[in-house]
């Protein structure tokens, strides 16, 4: 082509606007019980858990379902059926929490979710940035929480908030 124009509308961009983000130190030793006390204390009535790996998926879906906490695992070692069928349930409320990889952070139709927990701490920055914003979509407010284990993450953390020009809060959770 000749003096051909790319148009790009897509939404790649590091807008976190309405969506108040928070971090807390967390021991790994202890994430699931303070993930069960959040969820409780928080009334997280429709929140998505985003962990790094499948096996962890199955295991804090599982772990979560075992404490009396209506959540269900999402991720991409599933069959096609089961990942609808889970997504379904989600959106109609018959489960108020979605675990899942990086697998629910971009492109699927998810509405009013009012909280993202980063349960494992995302290997990329621009994962950080797709998994919080599937909440406060439509001009609505969401929450976000990261869950840090070391200092390296924490560093991380910082260069996400400052190549997104947003502050991170520090939060205790017990």
């Amino acid at each position: 082509m000749v003096e051909a124009v790319e148009v790009n509308h897509s939404q790649d961009t590091l807008t976190v606007e309405g969506i108040r983000q928070y971090f807390s130190f967390v021991d790994p030793k202890r994430k699931i019980s303070i993930l069960s006390d959040l969820i409780r204390k928080d009334h997280m009535s429709k929140a998505i858990v985003f962990c790094r790996t499948q096996r962890m998926v199955d295991r804090l879906s599982r772990a979560l379902y075992e404490r009396g906490i209506r959540a269900k695992g999402m991720h991409g070692g599933m069959s096609q059926n089961m990942r609808e069928q889970a997504l379904r349930e989600f959106n109609t409320g018959k489960f108020h929490i979605l675990v899942s990889t990086n697998l629910a952070a971009r492109g699927l139709h998810i509405e009013n979710v009012s909280h993202i927990v980063n349960y494992d701490f995302p290997t990329e920055d621009d994962s950080y940035i797709h998994r919080i914003g599937r909440t406060a979509r439509q001009g609505k407010k969401g929450v976000a929480i990261t869950f840090v284990s070391n200092v390296m993450e924490k560093q991380d953390l910082d260069r996400i908030a400052q190549r997104a020009n947003t502050v991170i809060e520090e939060i205790a959770i017990h």
